[in-house]
């Protein structure tokens, strides 16, 4: 019996009927029996054959392709997209030196080209970053008290910010806590770092006590908390920590 492409003969004798390969899913474009199970050997244009002999749409793996020969390997793509070292590419991003830009905004760059280096979602910087930014996880980053400006880092406008963006202050120096209205209110006096109010870590010569203020205790004792309970490191000690029995353990004095 003579099936028609997509479909294989099953049986012997008078009783042989064609089975349709759609039937294991409609991206199958040819099958075989596997050990008494039908299984797809080969997969639509859209669609690559997995490990476990599944068809796969391109689109799931590949943003924007429409033909592929594997999870990694697209070999035609959707419009406006243009196909670089197997990658879905737009053609029409704005960004300079950009390799990929959002798929809903073209002025978002995503992935800078290879020898260009990240500063914002506008700007992609060849080769290195410019002067006052530093390099961190292949991006360019200003540093604290600083924000990105184009290509230069500016003062934060907040005093006492250390972190900062064009929608205000993120976070504030030791001794400063974010207000709502996104401004450096002073911490509590001989406190550090606080929330609000309620002070997390002493300056030096004070402990840290249950209600969030700072005690004075002499010599610089500082304090560990332990059980939820704040407990002083002990004559002398300047830094301490708990044990894994909760016994206190000077590591500075």
């Amino acid at each position: 019996m003579n099936c028609a492409d997509g479909s294989i003969s099953i049986g012997n004798g008078s009783n042989i009927y064609c089975y349709s390969c759609s039937s294991i899913s409609p991206l199958c474009l040819e099958c075989s029996l596997l050990n008494n199970s039908y299984v797809c050997t080969s997969c639509s244009l859209i669609a690559y054959l997995s490990s476990n002999n599944s068809c796969i749409m391109c689109s799931s793996s590949l943003h924007n392709c429409l033909q592929c020969t594997s999870s990694s390997t697209c070999t035609s793509c959707a419009y406006p997209y243009s196909l670089v070292n197997g990658v879905c590419i737009s053609i029409l991003c704005n960004v300079a030196n950009c390799l990929l830009c959002s798929k809903n905004n073209q002025n978002i760059c995503s992935l800078c080209t290879s020898g260009s280096v990240f500063i914002s979602s506008s700007l992609c910087w060849p080769p290195q970053c410019p002067s006052n930014f530093f390099l961190s996880n292949g991006n360019c980053q200003c540093p604290s008290f600083t924000m990105i400006n184009g290509t230069a880092c500016i003062t934060c406008p907040t005093p006492y910010c250390i972190t900062c963006s064009t929608q205000g202050c993120l976070s504030c120096s030791n001794g400063y806590y974010l207000a709502f209205n996104q401004s450096c209110l002073p911490c509590a006096i001989n406190c550090t770092i606080c929330t609000s109010i309620i002070c997390s870590q002493c300056a030096y010569g004070f402990s840290l006590q249950n209600n969030g203020t700072c005690l004075s205790v002499g010599g610089g004792i500082k304090s560990v908390k332990i059980n939820g309970s704040f407990v002083p490191c002990g004559p002398g000690c300047l830094v301490c920590t708990a044990g894994v029995s909760n016994q206190i353990i000077c590591i500075k004095s």
